[in-house]
């Protein structure tokens, strides 16, 4: 019994060891979204599939419970031509407030902030419709926006309030292009938008 008692505590120091690399590892997470037997049903004369590196666990969330569905419902209203169009101008609008996001933290000059501490997120997305090429293109630079303030909040040169004050018109945004592509009311969101913002006060910070 004496014999084992060193294998044991090297057996525990090992697994120990071991758990503490994976905790610490800035090795991506691969996730599944949701709702993928929502694109199956769907006859798209366009369809592409894209592997996809996230830098924040929030924007990962989104699109994790959303991009399936949402897709899948755009496909489906976007037949309407009319209705295409008003999608296409609140995805513009979601294409303005991001760039203009990316604009203001250029000139804080927050590029060099370190983010090696941060754990990426990988999933698999398919692109049924150009509308959510176009949608996937200004999420992606979203979340390099993201992750910048995060950085800078963990750094010290911005306030929790400044970081939810700059995020707050992209996501806004984002919950009425969401509203307007599954045909559905902005105010059947308006709970969410606060949800979010408290799923983001201890994630990644």
């Amino acid at each position: 019994m004496h014999d084992d008692t060193p294998r044991e505590q090297d057996n525990l120091k090992a697994d120990t060891a071991l758990d503490s690399a994976i905790e610490a590892s800035t090795d991506p997470v691969v996730i599944s979204l949701k709702n993928a037997h929502r694109l199956e049903k769907i006859r798209a004369s366009l369809r592409a599939e894209a592997e996809l590196l996230m830098q924040t666990s929030p924007m990962s969330r989104i699109m994790r419970r959303d991009w399936n569905i949402v897709s899948a419902k755009l496909f489906l209203n976007a037949l309407d031509p009319a209705y295409s169009a008003l999608i296409k101008k609140d995805l513009d609008e979601l294409h303005w407030q991001v760039d203009d996001l990316a604009y203001q933290l250029k000139m804080l000059r927050l590029s060099t902030l370190d983010k090696t501490w941060m754990r990426p997120r990988q999933m698999v997305v398919q692109v049924i419709h150009p509308l959510t090429a176009s949608w996937l293109r200004a999420f992606k630079k979203f979340d390099t926006s993201f992750c910048l303030l995060i950085n800078a909040e963990k750094a010290g040169l911005i306030t929790r309030r400044q970081r939810f004050a700059m995020l707050a018109p992209s996501q806004l945004t984002y919950f009425a292009f969401k509203a307007r592509a599954m045909h559905l009311s902005v105010d059947s969101y308006s709970g969410q938008f606060e949800s979010e913002q408290r799923c983001t006060e201890t994630e990644e910070v």
